[in-house]
C-alpha cells in the first residue's frame, strides 16, 4: 500500500538572514618586482701623483747700487741678464780683464760672404743651449796661465745687462 509522508518542522522565530552572496573571484595582476637599474660606477684608480714639471724661470737682474754719480758697484760675482738668449748667469767680475768671456762649446768657426763667422752652444747650468751663429768681431790670442800655449779664439759681441745697465760687449769664446 501506498502512503505519504511528510516532515513536518516547527516553526521557530528567527532572524531573517540574507542569502550569501557568492564570491567573484577577480583575477589577480601580478606585477613583477621591478627593481632600478644602477649602472655600475666604473673603477676609480687613483692617478699617481705627479708635481707639475717646474721650468726654472729666468733670474732677472737684480737691482745694483750705484755710486752718488750714478757708477755701479759691483762685487766680485753679479748677475749679468744676456737678453740674446734670454738667460740670466751669475758671473765673475774680473777688473783685471780686457774682454769678458762665454764658456762655449761645439765651436765652428766658417765664412759668410767673405767674412769670418762661428757657431757655438752655451753650456747653461748643465744643459747645452740651442746653437747661435754670429759675426767674429775679431781673433784674440789667449794665453792659458797653466800652460805657456797660446790659443787664437773668437771674439764676438753681445749685450748683456747687470740691474739697469744695458752695454754691448765683447765675449772670447
Amino acid at each position: 500500500s501506498g502512503s505519504l509522508i511528510a516532515c513536518t518542522s516547527t516553526h521557530t522565530t528567527t532572524e531573517p538572514v540574507e542569502p550569501e552572496t557568492p564570491k567573484v573571484e577577480q583575477p589577480v595582476t601580478v606585477e613583477p618586482e621591478v627593481k632600478p637599474e644602477v649602472e655600475p660606477k666604473p673603477e676609480v684608480k687613483p692617478k699617481p701623483e705627479t708635481k707639475p714639471e717646474k721650468k726654472p724661470e729666468p733670474k732677472k737682474p737684480v737691482k745694483v747700487q750705484k755710486t752718488p754719480d750714478g757708477m755701479l758697484i759691483l762685487g766680485s760675482e753679479e748677475w749679468v741678464y744676456v737678453p740674446a738668449i734670454d738667460q740670466t748667469f751669475k758671473a765673475r767680475v774680473d777688473t783685471g780683464a780686457t774682454t769678458s768671456s762665454i764658456s762655449a762649446t761645439e765651436i765652428v768657426p766658417f765664412e759668410r760672404d767673405g767674412k769670418d763667422w762661428v757657431q757655438f752652444k752655451i753650456d747653461i747650468n748643465g744643459k747645452t743651449s740651442k746653437e747661435f751663429k754670429v759675426p767674429v768681431e775679431r781673433w784674440a790670442k789667449v794665453k792659458q796661465s797653466s800652460s805657456d800655449e797660446v790659443d787664437k779664439r773668437a771674439v764676438v759681441v753681445a749685450y748683456i745687462q747687470v740691474g739697469d745697465y744695458k752695454e754691448k760687449t765683447e765675449f772670447t769664446l
